[in-house]
């Protein structure tokens, strides 16, 4: 559903994609003109990665700046074309539907726009990247700029992390990435976790490298062994994906992860610190079971890590996996 709309600005079709940054909520609106002059020596530092690959590519070689701005423009273009789509739908049953069909519309032609910025960057005319003295970006191409503001402010983390991904599969990214982050073995995939299980007169407890968690007695193994291994594949994902993170000195607050669903997909963004610094993860038991991230920090920080000998037992009833009933007298250790 398409959250809060403001009245369509009405401009030249021409120049729209010019002068104008469609948004969807207030806040994006009051940063949708486009940025005025900003010189990078002036910006203040951000402490996300995106902020700081950005600003590198300030002054990196050419050819790998157009094709950071580039891919930034085709996300950019998908979101828009993914927030007219929403808006329609919502227009089906809205009251306002009209309002709704008119700035689907507005969006739908911002993001038609977008590609002959693409189309100029191919062609080789000049590109920059200019940071804005809230932590926005914008691309410039050829004189003309334009934000890199996603159309829900919710999502710009989330928008941001997809641009790093995107770029850094054909960019050695760590090669300018600031810090002194420690070099680090590739873990193994989260696809080769096996969990232990031991099998006692107090119940049942699986575990893998350091995360065990009492199942207590009672029947239905074969669920206890699905969930186990969910959440162990799960939490082995997440601690593999801040590690790479922590590699890419991304810097990690341990007490303020938090995990928010993404409409219309199966992944999740996890939070990493408050600069905005966001990884994009399949983790629907961990979110579905409300206190388990928190829970489980302590453990995967010891992963990230590499704290030896740590341990961190759950209790199966503390999440609903189990009926409370099923655990004695064990407790968490």
């Amino acid at each position: 559903m398409v959250t809060r709309f403001m009245a369509l600005v009405r401009v030249p079709a021409r120049i729209v994609w010019l002068g104008v940054m469609l948004a969807c909520t207030p806040e994006i609106a009051a940063k949708a003109a486009l940025s005025s002059t900003v010189s990078p020596a002036q910006a203040p530092p951000s402490e996300s990665r995106f902020a700081r690959t950005a600003l590198y590519l300030q002054q990196s070689d050419a050819e790998m700046r157009a094709d950071f701005v580039t891919t930034a423009l085709a996300l950019l273009a998908d979101a828009y074309a993914e927030e007219a789509s929403l808006a329609r739908q919502a227009a089906l049953t809205a009251t306002d539907g009209e309002k709704l069909l008119g700035w689907a519309r507005a969006v739908e032609h911002f993001a038609r726009q977008l590609p002959w910025l693409v189309d100029d960057v191919e062609q080789g005319f000049p590109v920059g990247l200019i940071p804005g003295s809230d932590g926005s970006f914008s691309v410039s191409v050829a004189g003309r700029r334009l934000m890199l503001i996603h159309p829900r402010a919710d999502q710009q983390a989330v928008f941001e992390q997809s641009i790093l991904t995107a770029f850094c599969r054909r960019h050695d990214c760590a090669a300018f990435t600031p810090g002194q982050a420690a070099l680090e073995p590739i873990p193994v995939s989260a696809a080769n976790v096996h969990p232990q299980w031991t099998f006692t007169e107090s119940g049942a407890v699986c575990s893998h490298r350091g995360l065990e968690v009492d199942f207590g007695s009672g029947p239905d193994i074969a669920r206890k062994r699905a969930t186990c291994e969910q959440l162990l594949r799960e939490a082995v994902v997440l601690s593999q994906e801040i590690g790479w993170q922590r590699r890419h000195a991304v810097r990690i607050d341990w007490e303020a992860l938090s995990l928010s669903p993404l409409p219309g997909r199966m992944d999740y963004a996890l939070s990493l610190n408050a600069a905005g610094d966001t990884l994009l993860a399949s983790v629907p038991l961990i979110h579905a079971s409300p206190g388990l991230l928190q829970a489980i920090t302590p453990w995967l920080r010891s992963e990230v890590m590499q704290t030896e000998g740590f341990r961190l037992r759950l209790r199966a009833s503390d999440f609903d996996w189990i009926p409370a009933s099923q655990h004695g007298a064990a407790r968490p250790r």
